[in-house]
């Protein structure tokens, strides 16, 4: 098989050969008093595995040696080599030379044929632990890792990409030009630097898929960066490392390299950012109680989750290495994870349903514990009961959606994947008191913690969202909590049909007859028939709203039967909007007849 060595081989065959049998000769004497050296050939190498900027490497030559009585003999030489691998081969220089009569020859550590250490999963830990050890000392079992200081003691320089069509992230070997912004012109980079891509942050706002990134650069830099050196000795057009998914490939020695230095970097970054002694520390016994509680089914699977939803938020890594990371360890619990919803929640909970650029679901509990105190309508909120902070969100606390663990709450698997259904909306405001500069990585890592010029702020809550059932429980608290949640709330969509949710209304509101609706409303009994019966009735704004006044409807209930209706935005900053908004917050149980005197008042048709 064709592989990374061969061609480093072939490399040195045709390039240096001339200084290795030069180097040979001039010890000849002291090795073989009795001839000269006539030919030599390259047969073998290893390389040394180290954290040092030298390549150390041995190779075995076969030689044709010419005997001072005529005679022709074969002998085996290894020769131990130095050198800087700098965009090319520096400072090549020869450490020994001896005669060996045997075909084995070693380092007690040695890099693989691609030249990269060994990548055995039991190597993971040891690897990791080299790695923090060199950059951190005796500080590298701290916890979670200290990215931003990791990428300045490794020596790289960040560049942050929005380029959507790219990559998560590149390590630069070389001087090239990348383009960092869609349809944007092409920076030039400088080698030993690294490309983070900040798509994924800009969409969901979730900073642990850039952590992980920068680590997984720092160590292609670290462990990868000669053998890399050595792949554009061969080929001119490699200029960095991709972190995508390089296919294997036989044929092509390079591509398998590269494929080699994907799958250690990925598999070593969860043990860097998750340490086994950490990890095993963090969980204790968690599992072991949760299973002789011999809680079953799905249940079971949300206590799996709680476990290690702590252990992402505890070391900043994502949810997906989470679990690998802890299945690795011997955690099988998680596998359930991992086959059961892992799909359905990812999709769910970490991307979520796109929101505006404004606006967040998912707060930490920093910024949750700080908007408690200084956001009025998260007070309130939390002030009635009618909500709790669980796993990162604002949700309603119901057991439709929670599931209560001494004084804590978490999710369940439906909340998971029906997070828009239950968590509050949040305003987010970008203060910036100097021009946000993308190239700057300390200013843009450190935005959510308010310490940098540039600060990205979670507002107050932009609605309250509800289900039906919560209503009597919001009736039923004081004043003011009871005005703010009704006048601000909204119930999610329930894909009941305008018919369908009338009819709802009527029997909630225990109208027995159509006479009775027709009186409350001021509506025809045609009116009341047509939309209580059919889903293709016409509409009218004006009916529609004699319906919620007459009928004196919550405002979430207004707001839920206009929008199924289809005919006006009450969002829209229109005079007469504003006034329907104001009559179905304000005046939703004074009747009809309060309504028509601010309709009047304001020269808006009256009600049907």
């Amino acid at each position: 098989m064709i592989t990374l060595k061969t061609e480093f081989i072939k490399y040195l065959q045709e390039n240096y050969l001339g200084k290795i049998t030069e180097d040979i000769n001039s010890k000849l004497l002291e090795i073989r008093e009795d001839g000269i050296l006539l030919r030599s050939e390259i047969i073998d190498l290893i390389a040394l595995d180290s954290d040092y900027d030298e390549f150390i490497f041995k190779i075995k030559i076969q030689c044709e040696v010419l005997k001072t009585d005529g005679s022709f003999a074969s002998c085996m030489f290894v020769s131990e080599y130095s050198c800087i691998l700098d965009n090319g081969i520096k400072n090549f220089k020869l450490i020994e030379v001896i005669e060996s009569k045997s075909n084995k020859f070693t380092y007690k550590e040695v890099l693989t044929d691609c030249f990269i250490p060994y990548n055995k999963k039991e190597d993971y830990e040891k690897l990791a632990i080299r790695f923090l050890k060199y950059y951190f000392q005796s500080n590298f079992k701290e916890y979670p890792l200290d990215v931003i200081t990791l990428i300045d003691k490794v020596g790289l320089k960040i560049h942050l990409s929005t380029n959507v069509n790219d990559s998560l992230g590149k390590t630069i070997f070389t001087d090239c030009d990348i383009q960092l912004v869609k349809d944007g012109p092409h920076i030039h980079v400088k080698k030993g630097s690294i490309v983070l891509n900040i798509k994924n942050f800009l969409l969901t706002g979730n900073n642990k898929l850039f952590r992980t990134t920068a680590v997984h650069e720092c160590l292609h830099w670290h462990y990868h960066r000669k053998a890399f050196e050595i792949i554009m000795l061969l080929n001119s057009q490699y200029k960095y490392v991709d972190s995508t998914d390089y296919k294997q490939d036989d044929e092509d020695p390079i591509k398998s390299a590269l494929a080699w230095m994907e799958i250690q970097a990925y598999s070593i970054t969860k043990a860097c950012m998750m340490l086994e002694e950490n990890v095993r520390k963090q969980v204790g016994n968690a599992f072991k109680e949760i299973n002789f509680m011999q809680v079953q089914g799905m249940d079971k699977i949300d206590y799996y989750y709680s476990i290690v939803s702590a252990v992402s938020d505890t070391f900043e890594t994502t949810l997906s290495d989470t679990i690998k990371r802890l299945s690795h360890l011997g955690f099988t619990e998680v596998d359930n994870l991992r086959n059961e919803f892992y799909d359905s929640f990812a999709n769910s909970v970490i991307h979520n349903e796109r929101l505006n650029d404004n606006q967040t679901r998912r707060i930490n509990k920093q910024i949750f514990n700080f908007m408690l105190e200084n956001s009025p309508k998260l007070k309130l909120a939390i002030q009635s009961g009618l909500y709790v902070y669980a796993d990162g969100f604002v949700v309603i606390k119901s057991p439709k959606y929670l599931i209560r663990i001494g004084d804590n709450y978490m999710l369940n698997t439906y909340a998971r994947n029906h997070i828009e259904e239950c968590s509050l909306i949040f305003n987010v405001r970008k203060d910036y008191k100097t021009r946000f500069d993308l190239t700057n990585v300390l200013q843009f890592i450190t935005a959510n913690s308010g310490v940098s010029n540039s600060t990205i702020i979670v507002g107050d809550v932009e609605s309250y969202v509800i289900a039906p059932f919560m209503l009597q429980s919001i009736l039923d608290q004081s004043e003011p909590i009871r005005s703010q949640i009704l006048k601000n709330a909204y119930i999610y969509e329930d894909n009941l049909t305008f018919s369908d949710y009338f009819k709802h209304l009527i029997e909630k509101y225990g109208f027995t007859s159509v006479k009775d609706l027709m009186e409350a409303t001021h509506c025809s009994r045609s009116v009341i028939e047509n939309y209580r019966d059919f889903d293709d009735a016409a509409y009218s704004i004006e009916k529609v709203l004699s319906i919620c006044a007459g009928m004196k409807l919550l405002p979430p209930e207004s707001k839920h039967l206009i929008k199924k209706c289809g005919l006006i935005d009450l969002r829209s900053n229109s005079k007469r909007t504003k006034i329907y908004k104001y009559l179905i917050e304000e005046c939703w149980n004074e009747g009809i007849e309060k309504w028509n005197k601010v309709l009047k008042d304001n020269k808006i048709p009256a009600l049907y």
